[in-house]
């Protein structure tokens, strides 16, 4: 399968004076990945760096299949395109109707688009996120919490990406949007094949749709990767750890590696 991101030996300055880390890191074609705990600056500095707004400043940045050193100013547009982000910051055009809003997008980056077009798209795009044709005429303003996230996940969907960046699925939602989120998300995952990358600290969500799971190891302030299902597949085949199990025991591991060390240094 082809890489879509690479991380090798990069590192990127935060905001609060500290420095992030990744040694190696490998993200291949259609593969679900979570990246669990992190904090809003480690989030924040990985997702522009993957979406070409930071650069790196050591190392090397691959993004499908292109060096982030060689964008310039085209080049990163036409990536763009190919990049989908679910987050909630985006700002509603609350006096606006909620087809007007999901047709937002189009209008900004292809001011050409003819109304033909344009309508296609967007009840195509609908119909992908389940927004009914009663849901496109009512007013954003008076727009439901589901709906509104409808609008958000259609937006970040809109030019079929090949990579899609969700950040932190359950800030300032329900558990039952939530819920309908991961379910929209499988639905487009099996139209769109997109490779998915998700910024959470929710278990549940990570147990829904992660096939591996990555986390930020607090000693060194490098990322760490879940291996451990084919060591379990090897010594218990008859055992199907979730992502979430085999988060926990990644962390028991690296604690009792710690505990291991503070007690050789102590009798040293």
């Amino acid at each position: 399968m082809k890489n879509v991101v690479h991380f090798h030996n990069t590192s990127r300055s935060l905001r609060n004076g500290g420095v992030l880390k990744i040694s190696d890191l490998w993200i291949l074609e259609r593969e679900s990945v979570a990246f669990y705990g992190l904090l809003p600056q480690h989030v924040e500095a990985l997702v522009n760096q993957i979406s070409g707004v930071y650069e790196i400043e050591e190392g090397s940045l691959t993004i499908l299949g292109r060096s982030t050193r060689q964008m310039d100013d085209r080049s990163w547009f036409q990536f763009v395109e190919k990049l989908g982000i679910y987050n909630s910051q985006p700002v509603f055009q609350e006096s606006a109707s909620i087809g007007e809003n999901v047709a937002s997008l189009y209008r900004m980056r292809n001011d050409v688009m003819e109304e033909p077009q344009l309508s296609a798209s967007v009840l195509n795009l609908a119909n992908l996120v389940q927004l009914s044709i009663t849901d496109l005429s009512r007013q954003m303003s008076e727009a439901s919490p589901i709906q509104r996230m409808k609008v958000r996940l259609s937006r970040a969907l809109a030019f079929s990406p090949a990579l899609l960046i969700i950040c932190d699925p359950d800030s300032g939602h329900t558990a039952e949007v939530t819920q309908r989120l991961a379910e929209l998300i499988r639905r487009a995952r099996r139209k769109l094949k997109f490779t998915l990358l998700i910024f959470t600290s929710d278990l549940w969500f990570i147990e829904q749709l992660a096939e591996r799971v990555v986390f930020l190891n607090p000693n060194d302030g490098q990322f760490i990767e879940n291996q451990l299902r084919r060591w379990y597949h090897k010594l218990l085949p008859f055992l199907k750890p979730s992502p979430a199990q085999l988060l926990q025991l990644s962390f028991d591991g690296m604690q009792h590696s710690r505990i291991m060390k503070e007690w050789e240094d102590l009798y040293r």
